[in-house]
């Protein structure tokens, strides 16, 4: 994405959550969706952790490529654990402050990157996750289905 192009995207969704804050707030999410439980995300970490203990195939991944990246610098050897714990407790929040009226739109961005030729795009597949799982309105969902990575946003190629 050009630098121009991206001030474009800043510019029509700050004016899409101007025009939304004009509104009345949106109705509050029930407290059943509301994000991960302790007990949930505690579970799934502790199934990455057997998995990443147990699968040879995911040791090869952890040990080459995810070392190689520098995720370790915050993870260390626990990494898929602490890498889940750290993503569940960021949708919490983002699903916190939408429900508390504080922000009237999420923005998630992702496209069509890992694994390399996959057919599922992550802007997409998080917006279907935060409607079907956590309630949350599909008219409140904006997507850019065209990021590799978060720099990509902000740079030009």
């Amino acid at each position: 994405m050009t630098a121009r192009r991206a001030s474009v995207f800043v510019a029509v969704v700050v004016a899409a959550i101007a025009l939304r804050a004009a509104e009345p707030a949106h109705a509050p999410l029930p407290q059943s969706k509301r994000g991960f439980t302790d007990a949930e995300i505690e579970r799934a970490a502790n199934a990455l952790r057997r998995l990443q203990r147990d699968n040879a195939a995911v040791r090869a991944m952890t040990g080459g490529p995810l070392r190689e990246s520098g995720a370790y610098v915050r993870y260390g050897d626990d990494l898929l654990a602490k890498a889940w714990i750290d993503a569940a407790r960021a949708i919490d929040n983002i699903i916190e402050v939408y429900a508390n009226g504080k922000a009237p739109l999420i923005l998630v961005s992702g496209g069509y990157v890992h694994p390399n030729q996959t057919p599922y795009c992550e802007a997409i597949e998080m917006k279907e996750s935060l409607v079907r799982d956590f309630g949350i309105p599909s008219d409140a969902i904006l997507i850019d289905p065209h990021a590799r990575h978060t720099t990509t946003n902000l740079l030009d190629p």
